[in-house]
């Protein structure tokens, strides 16, 4: 970009972008240092430290972490929106309706399971809720944690949207794309040949475009003398949130946007919360940094050590396995010799009159082999995904279900599932705001119910503005009008086995209550198979019609 470009009333603001740069990458080098080899790790990468082909290789870190990850995110969480007034209570069911077809249209339990990915990997995960102008829609985007930069001084990944002074993400975009983002002045952005070009595949290693804009973006790459040049050109676009110390003219902050050294955008932050579009999940907390902790590195040393313990059991066990035959050299005339293969032995040939023996190795320890068992078995401690539960003997049927509630899933994954979850609620009232702000026309939406039935569901306008009295809001209040909703994630709801358990527990206590201290609805509440109301409402219909003997109460015992 050519030094006369750069207006000189963006050069203070250049400036002191530089230094967010400066104070954010410095911060955050100690904690992504591992985050390459983890990468590789996961993938196989990386785990024989050894020029010699091993005869034993197992990838216990790849299978801990899709354990783990399908364990905490195997299933949708439970969620509920609701009035904090009594006199928004239909307005409530219509965001809370529009807010389930929002989320199951984007798909949203995959952006959970990607933050799950990479919170396991790299200890933290970045989504943002931002409103699309082309899409006419809200969108969940999830980033990757190598492309986020963070103000030093958060120290909650909860609380990074009050508590951050800027954000940073970075962009690997084509020179098109930038020029349709930001018209005019994104047209005298110029390539950058780091994520342009690619080295053809030499000895089966892939240096293709999308490989090298992958690993770009957490360490460039430098261009290799002979590279060629790819199909687009691209650039690095750099997105700040900052909440600007003169909040006068920017009183919810000011989204910038620079490419190089030129700044393409300097606008206000839109959205009517006032925060940052972001939300972080933090895998294991760090009391000092949002960035969290991840599992891989507790991991690594454990698949080291099982792997060179198990290639040292295959080798002796194939090297003593095989059938020596032990001969003088001209015990054979060399046409015959050459007859005689190694294939399922080993041939020895001795000189004559010259002694050769072999001893027998002993038997392998026993230890050995228990190792090799015990290993896998640390990892499970380590990530917590030993199955404990319903392993119980010897207890009656009401005693069973309410002990595996207590034990389902180890204590480590449901911290993990809650956290998850948590975020699931701060995503939740952002896309309220949302909703509140940019559905201005009615909509046509849908969902599926727990049952499986598709829900077609009109969105009003009209009925969200009006209370239930039927007396219309004040426009002055609608950009704050998400305050006066909550959005509730059941906990624990987004593992599977404990949502079970928990409809057993409820299904157990309704038996033995013979249903007079614990009521139906609840148990169905707990099944998550659909509405309970109209289910209730379905099965009476049903009695009342004589299609349908009602049920035997329960026997007492």
């Amino acid at each position: 970009m050519a030094e006369a470009e750069i207006r000189p009333e963006e050069r203070t603001l250049v400036e002191w972008l530089d230094q967010m740069d400066g104070e954010a990458e410095a911060a955050k080098a100690d904690y992504s240092r591992h985050w390459e080899e983890n990468a590789k790790l996961v993938k196989g990468d990386g785990q024989w430290r050894s020029t010699r082909t091993p005869l034993f290789l197992m990838n216990i870190i790849g299978n801990q972490y899709e354990r783990k990850v399908a364990q905490v995110s195997e299933s949708k969480p439970t969620f509920a929106v609701l009035s904090r007034t009594a006199t928004l209570g239909s307005a409530a069911k219509v965001l809370d309706k529009t807010c389930r077809a929002r989320l199951e249209e984007e798909n949203f339990p995959l952006r959970i399971e990607r933050l799950a990915r990479c919170g396991m990997v790299m200890g933290s995960g970045l989504i943002a809720t931002l409103w699309s102008p082309l899409a006419d829609d809200v969108q969940f985007v999830v980033y990757d944690p190598r492309a986020v930069y963070l103000d030093p001084g958060v120290t909650e990944a909860a609380q990074l949207s009050q508590q951050a002074l800027y954000v940073r993400i970075d962009h690997v975009m084509p020179l098109h794309e930038i020029s349709r983002l930001c018209p005019g002045r994104g047209s005298l952005v110029q390539a950058d040949a780091r994520y342009s070009g690619f080295q053809p595949k030499v000895a089966g290693r892939d240096h293709g475009v999308l490989s090298a804009v992958g690993r770009a973006i957490a360490r460039p790459w430098k261009r290799q003398e002979g590279s060629k040049s790819g199909p687009f050109k691209r650039a690095v676009i750099k997105e700040y949130w900052v909440r600007d110390p003169d909040v006068g003219s920017f009183p919810g902050g000011r989204r910038i946007i620079r490419g190089d050294g030129l700044i393409l955008k300097d606008d206000p932050n839109e959205y009517w919360d006032g925060e940052f579009p972001f939300d972080m999940l933090d895998w294991r907390m760090d009391l000092e940094s949002p960035y969290g902790y991840d599992d891989i590195q507790d991991l690594k040393k454990i698949q080291e050590a099982l792997n060179r313990v198990g290639d040292a059991v295959v080798r002796n066990a194939l090297f003593n396995s095989q059938t020596w035959v032990i001969a003088d050299t001209n015990a054979l005339d060399p046409q015959a010799w050459k007859a005689v293969t190694n294939e399922g032995g080993l041939i020895v040939k001795k000189r004559p009159m010259r002694d050769f023996r072999r001893e027998p190795p002993p038997a392998l320890p026993a230890y050995l082999f228990q190792l090799i068992q015990a290993l896998p078995g640390m990892a499970d401690l380590l990530t917590g995904n030993a199955d404990s539960a319903g392993r119980r003997a010897g207890k009656g049927a009401m005693d069973s279900i309410l002990d595996g509630l207590q034990t389902a899933g180890s204590p480590l994954a449901r911290m993990i599932a809650r956290r998850i979850e948590a975020l699931v609620a701060r995503v939740g009232k952002r896309l309220i705001s949302r909703i509140i702000q940019f559905y201005m026309t009615n909509r046509l939406l849908s969902y599926h119910d727990p049952s499986g039935e598709l829900i077609e569901y009109l969105y009003e306008r009209s009925k969200l503005l009006v209370d239930d009295e039927g007396k219309s809001l004040i426009a002055d209040e609608l950009p704050k009008l998400h305050n006066k909703f909550r959005f509730l994630v059941q906990p624990y709801s987004s593992m599977a086995m404990t949502k079970m358990q928990r409809a057993q527990v409820a299904l157990g206590l309704w038996q033995a209550t013979m249903g007079r201290a614990y009521p139906i609805r609840r148990v169905l509440e707990h099944a998550d198979v659909g509405d309970p109301d109209m289910l209730i409402a379905e099965a009476q219909a049903e009695q009342n019609s004589g299609l349908v003997p009602p049920p035997a109460p329960p026997v007492k015992r």
